[in-house]
C-alpha cells in the first residue's frame, strides 16, 4: 500500500497511526509542495489527503481507513 499525506494533516496522522497499529505494509509519500502537485489530482480528484492506494492506482482504499477510524473512536466513548 502507498500512503500520500501532508505532514500537518490530522486526517493523515490518523491513517498513519492506524497503519502502524495494525502493522500494515505501507509506503509513505509525503507531499511537501504547496499547492499540491497535479499528480495528486490524478490520485484524488478532490486534491485531498490522505490518499491510500492498494497496488492498483485506480483502487483508493482511504474509505476503509475512515471506517476503522470511526469504529476506533466509537469504541473509545
Amino acid at each position: 500500500m502507498e500512503l500520500h499525506y501532508i505532514d500537518g494533516s490530522p486526517f493523515s496522522r490518523i491513517v498513519r497511526v492506524l497503519a502502524l497499529e495494525h502493522r500494515l505494509p505501507v509506503t509513505t509519500r509525503e507531499i511537501t509542495e504547496f499547492p499540491p502537485p497535479p499528480a495528486l489530482q490524478a490520485l484524488n480528484p478532490m486534491w485531498q489527503v490522505p490518499v491510500l492506494i492498494d497496488g492498483d492506482p485506480g483502487r483508493l482504499i482511504t474509505p476503509q481507513f475512515a471506517r476503522l477510524t470511526q469504529c476506533g473512536f466509537a469504541g473509545s466513548r
